[in-house]
């Protein structure tokens, strides 16, 4: 249900943007079989998190990595950039870790490398991204840890454009939401990362095709497939276990989900899908108008003040868009949750109502004391 134009509901507006103060974080009876050790759900639209275990406990990533690498590299660099591998690129990573066979000084394109890095994983692939974006792989490291903390993912610190284990290499659950919510604004990251198939032909070493095919279940083609999917990468280390991003968006929702720690294989789809279809059935947006909000801020302004001076009374509320724009809100829409909703509006709006009387009298008896009444 999206709401996007009503007239003079004022009381409703009053409702829906209080809830939108004291409800930041909506929590649903979600049941206990989430696998995984850490998992949030996320409104991409507003970054309200709808589903939260252990979201900001700092966690080894494994190759979900690669979604930030991806996000730098749409940002600085173009498609048709060419990358030429170095020694440290091809040989630093471990050797039965995942690759396309990088040799040195193979020259591919930066969107070949992206394809390499979305769905074979291949942390050459990766190397050579940094490299190409960063001039080092330490630099480039420095750089995914900035970006990460300028989107709000101050819980993370990147060492690597890969996501193999380091000691100092670590996320949340969370940041990683909030890295992919940032990536998926980008079209070619879509595309590139719900993809699960790509060709890369001959290069100035290698003479054969290289034919890239996505292990990623949750794709067009894998056993639990989802519709409305934007983009996922999966990753695994043996100390990150099972980790997956994943967005997808259905009815003009878009939601991300993030499991990380996910003891075997399957448990990391389950626990998505699970997470999607939750947030999608159980939860749908309200769009209040800005310009309905301000008229309610100030007719509960002129209310307060009817007997008083205007500037006897601080309001303390937040600041409201100015471009015309709405406020969206995600709530649980059921009997239960839509009556408690009400309850704790009711509630807010009583004690609101409480303190404009008590401001009214403490500003008389002001006013009788200063008059030697």
């Amino acid at each position: 249900m999206t709401l996007t134009g009503f007239s003079r509901r004022k009381p409703l507006i009053i409702i829906c943007v209080l809830l939108l103060l004291v409800l930041p974080e909506v929590k649903g009876s979600v049941p206990d079989h989430i696998y995984s050790e850490a998992a949030v759900l996320m409104d991409a639209a507003s970054g309200q998190i709808l589903y939260n275990r252990d979201m900001h406990r700092p966690m080894k990533p494994a190759s979900i990595t690669k979604i930030l690498t991806a996000l730098l590299a749409l940002e600085l660099g173009e498609f048709d950039d060419t990358i030429i591998l170095s020694h440290e690129a091809v040989f630093s990573i471990e050797e039965d870790s995942s690759h396309i066979a990088l040799d040195v000084g193979e020259k591919i394109t930066l969107e070949q490398a992206l394809y390499a890095l979305a769905i074979e994983s291949a942390n050459d692939a990766a190397n050579g991204i940094a490299e190409h974006i960063g001039g080092t792989m330490e630099a480039f490291a420095a750089m995914m840890t900035s970006r990460a903390k300028d989107l709000g993912a101050v819980n993370s610190n990147f060492t690597n454009a890969h996501g193999l284990d380091d000691y100092d290499h670590y996320t949340t659950a969370y940041d990683m939401a909030l890295i992919l919510r940032e990536a998926i604004k980008h079209d070619h990251f879509c595309k590139i990362f719900s993809a699960w198939v790509y060709q890369i032909p001959p290069t100035n070493i290698q003479p054969l095709n290289r034919i890239l095919r996505n292990a990623n279940e949750i794709l067009e083609v894998g056993q639990y497939h989802y519709d409305g999917l934007i983009a996922s990468k999966t990753g695994w280390t043996d100390e990150a276990l099972n980790t997956l991003a994943t967005a997808a968006c259905r009815d003009d929702i878009t939601l991300i989900a993030v499991v990380m720690y996910s003891e075997w294989r399957d448990a990391k789809w389950l626990d998505t899908v699970f997470l999607l279809d939750y947030g999608f059935e159980v939860f749908s947006e309200l769009i209040v108008p800005a310009e309905e909000m301000h008229e309610a801020e100030e007719d509960s302004e002129h209310a307060a003040t009817e007997t008083t001076d205007s500037t006897d009374i601080q309001e303390d509320t937040e600041a409201l868009p100015e471009n015309g724009g709405g406020i969206p809100l995600i709530l649980r829409l059921t009997a239960t949750g839509i009556s408690l909703l009400f309850i704790v509006a009711g509630f807010v709006v009583r004690r609101r109502y409480n303190y404009i009387q008590q401001r009214r009298r403490e500003i008389q008896e002001r006013r009788f004391r200063s008059k030697g009444v």
